[in-house]
């Protein structure tokens, strides 16, 4: 029998070691941020007041003390020492000023890189004060400053746009970065951020991001998704006297309360885009509960795509809740109904707009919001290629889960395999940690940061209407901003000293004449945009 030299055990024994170190080591890589990281996103800072003093009516960012309360919180918090990750749409570059056009070529391109520069100076004019205050915090002690580029600030992936505020940031002076590739990550790769329009079947999708101009006759232009198009034709044009259109969620209600009698401001083909990429949105996964507390199932149900195309409107009025804007428009009995009707039965037979993956995902939020129907709600099923089995869907994980943010979170990281904390923002919905299961050893923690701004769901948007004796599209014309709870919505990832990361969600709570605290994102102070606090 062979007997191993002395040496040969000892340099196999130090392998071994070195491997458990390794291993040891990388583990501690992994699961353990160095410092406290503060997500924030959707601030939409625009051209901010008038020569008068007013804000300007588009201007949804008009929280300067609120936001100064929060950065000493969370410098404080932090011990001097926090990454404060803006994850995107921090500036409001789909409205500028008057006197700049951004008209491009065509419908795909919008402001040249004159005219994107100027937009640019004119909102960091409007918001100095908020930009000096985010410059001392990232001069003080160990705080830094990330910026990821969204759609609304895409530009600043342009050098030239990147520099104009990076100077107002006095980033010579304090830590100042942004990541021009469209993603942050931590030191040790664990913690990844994107601002979220990249993902699934998203409205304001760049075909080729983080490319964003192109040159045309020697001028260059910056391309304009679908939702920019939209905003611009739309939002801007309404915003003067519906200033809350675009504080409301999802999107597609204010734009709906907007339409009802005015369709010459609306192309009714929009609203039923609209209303598809709102029911996609990765912001719609939350858990329904249906039969009490179980685990998700691994496999939905095998839904008949073919057949369910057939379902036309009732596809897309199944998928959402009684009673809101966007279902009570598909129902309505009036010439209006019927067009969005029709146009969504288009819709769902176009394969080019809507694919089977979409239909998909609108089934799985059809079964999982049946059962929560009264009998007379109810509406027919999407046929399946299996016989159907209600048990599997007891918390059916609705919409993007499965379909879109999973594949999308499984294929970042495979290109970054430390990443074990997911966050991104743009739907202005929060959503609390959830997993994506990558391996039997590998879990991703996805979190929605929300919106630092203050947003209103669709059904307290109605109470409030209610509680004033106004129609919604009355409270629209009537209401601003400031009638809106004052809660900004915020994600933190931290370690404990026992070495457990701790991922939270929270809300700012502040009004421009009060104190500040951070509070649950559920308390009763602020106004959810979401099922999670159900």
């Amino acid at each position: 029998m062979f007997t191993p030299k002395p040496k040969i055990i000892t340099w196999a024994v130090i392998g071994i070691a070195v491997c458990l170190t390794l291993i040891s080591k990388t583990h501690l890589a992994v699961s353990a941020p160095v410092r406290t990281i503060v997500f924030i996103s959707d601030l939409h800072m625009g051209l901010g007041k008038n020569a008068d003093g007013e804000w300007f009516e588009t201007e949804d960012f008009r929280w300067p003390k609120a936001f100064k309360g929060f950065l000493n919180h969370i410098s404080a918090i932090g011990n001097e020492a926090v990454d404060l990750v803006i994850v995107g749409d921090f500036l409001e570059l789909w409205q500028p000023p008057a006197h700049v056009a951004c008209k491009g070529p065509n419908k795909n391109y919008g402001c040249n890189i004159s005219e994107i520069s100027d937009t640019a100076r004119a909102v960091i004019a409007g918001h100095q004060d908020e930009l000096k205050d985010l410059a001392k915090f990232a001069q003080t002690g160990n705080n830094c400053v990330h910026v990821i580029p969204g759609n609304h600030d895409s530009a600043l992936v342009i050098d030239s746009v990147w520099s104009l505020l990076a100077e107002a940031l006095e980033s010579q002076s304090g830590c100042v970065e942004i990541a021009k590739n469209g993603t942050w990550s931590s030191q040790d790769g664990s913690v990844v951020a994107e601002h979220g329009h990249q993902i699934g079947w998203d409205r304001n999708r760049y075909g080729e991001w983080p490319l964003i101009t192109k040159d045309i006759d020697g001028i260059i232009y910056l391309r304009r998704p679908w939702g920019e198009n939209f905003v611009q034709r739309i939002f801007n044009r309404v915003e003067a006297n519906d200033t809350i259109i675009d504080n409301l969620s999802p999107l597609s209600a204010g734009a709906l309360y907007r339409y009802k009698g005015s369709q010459a401001e609306t192309k009714v083909k929009d609203i039923a885009r609209l209303i598809l990429f709102n029911l996609l949105e990765t912001s719609m996964s939350q858990k329904i509960s249906l039969l009490g507390e179980h685990d998700e199932i691994e496999e939905p149900p095998k839904w008949d795509v073919k057949a369910a195309r057939s379902m036309g409107s009732q596809l897309f009025a199944g998928a959402l809740a009684p009673g809101s804007a966007v279902s009570n428009a598909i129902s309505d009995t009036g010439t209006e109904g019927a067009d969005i009707r029709a146009a969504l039965k288009a819709l769902a037979n176009n394969q080019q707009q809507m694919s089977d993956n979409a239909i998909l995902s609108l089934c799985d939020q059809l079964a999982a919001r049946k059962s929560k129907y009264k009998p007379e709600e109810r509406v027919r099923m999407c046929p399946t290629l299996d016989p159907p089995v209600l048990g599997s869907l007891i918390e059916q994980l609705v919409s993007s889960r499965k379909r879109v943010v999973s594949p999308y979170v499984e294929e970042l990281w495979s290109k970054q395999l430390n990443m074990r904390t997911f966050v991104y923002g743009h739907t202005h919905a929060f959503e609390k940690k959830w997993p994506v299961k990558i391996s039997s050893r590998v879990c991703v923690n996805v979190i929605n940061d929300g919106a630092f701004q203050r947003v209103i769901n669709d059904e307290k948007f109605r109470g409030l209407a209610e509680s004033k004796n106004i129609t919604p599209s009355q409270a629209l014309n009537d209401l601003g901003p400031e009638s809106l709870p004052a809660c900004y919505t915020f994600a933190k990832v931290f370690k404990l000293p026992s070495g457990e990361i701790i991922r939270e969600l929270k809300a700012w709570h502040m009004k421009e004449d009060g104190e500040g605290r951070a509070i649950d994102v559920c308390d009763s102070r602020c106004a959810d945009v979401g099922k999670e606090c159900n």
